[in-house]
């Protein structure tokens, strides 16, 4: 038996509770998962049939320094993306993150990443939750996986829209899909908290930039192969306000969402899009 990949798991399991069996685009935002390619996945865009998918789009790469401990110490995955950004002035950056972290711990972790030392790759949404999560202070060291991104989620200020951060959509020469990198915003976020913007504004501009970068990825997909149906999962759609954002950014791009009623969307479905 073919074991079946998880985010097509979560896009057949959407698939099959609104009874869709002709290709779809699926985005399918979660927190683990391993991927065809050996690393692990959980910001991707699939056209998905019930029984074959192909990637379209995911969000670039980071390190995941220590693996799993990455999971439970969201400082680690801050500590990685910031590196990413910045390099190694990433240690000398002015924000309260970086000041209040051990520079032996820091340095440490980038060690680690340049070294390719236990850091498996991640493309996972939930990932870059917990960084900025660990970034703006809100949670260093959780209990349970989606705690650091629930309070992120809590704190957003949903009073009003808030314009997204910078990202960058590109398709790479000899690639079959999208890449987006959200480097570019991570480096207005850190102007953000150098300007001593709240922690619920800053909340608010990620969050719209998750929707807005995934949401025109998806457009451009459809545009390219006529595909208007898209079906959404994972975890990450557990979040109120990326659920409902995606949904209405999708339908304003004049694409029909399908979502979960019945089948949970995150990880309690996808033994039932395995069966499916």
């Amino acid at each position: 038996k073919v074991a079946v990949q998880h985010h097509h798991a979560h896009a057949v399991a959407c698939m099959a509770e609104n009874e869709l069996d002709e290709p779809v685009i699926a985005i399918t935002l979660d927190g683990t998962g391993l991927g065809t390619d050996g690393h692990i996945w959980g910001g991707e865009i699939l056209i998905a049939g019930l029984d074959s998918f192909e990637r379209k789009t995911q969000l670039d790469y980071i390190d995941m320094p220590g693996g799993d401990a990455a999971v439970l110490e969201p400082w680690r995955m801050a500590a990685s993306i910031l590196f990413k950004a910045f390099g190694r002035d990433a240690a000398g950056l002015d924000i309260p993150f970086i000041k209040e972290m051990d520079k032996t711990k820091f340095d440490f972790i980038m060690q680690m990443i340049e070294k390719g030392v236990n850091s498996p790759k991640t493309s996972s949404c939930g990932r870059v939750f917990d960084a900025v999560s660990a970034l703006l202070n809100i949670r260093h060291v959780i209990s349970h996986e989606g705690q650091a991104a629930m309070e992120l989620e809590a704190v957003a200020d949903q009073t009003a829209p808030y314009s997204p951060y910078a990202y960058d959509l590109s398709e790479p020469s000899g690639e079959k899909g999208w890449i987006i990198s959200l480097l570019p915003g991570i480096s207005q976020m850190v102007d953000d908290i150098q300007n001593r913007k709240s922690n619920s504004i800053i909340s608010a501009r990620f969050h719209s930039t998750i929707i807005d970068c995934f949401s025109k990825a998806a457009s451009r997909i459809s545009a390219s192969n006529g595909i208007k149906k898209v079906v959404l999962s994972g975890g990450v759609f557990n979040n109120d306000i990326i659920f409902n954002g995606m949904i209405r950014a999708l339908e304003q791009k004049g694409l029909d969402v399908y979502t979960h009623s019945k089948v949970p969307a995150g990880d309690g479905g996808i033994s039932f899009g395995q069966a499916v």
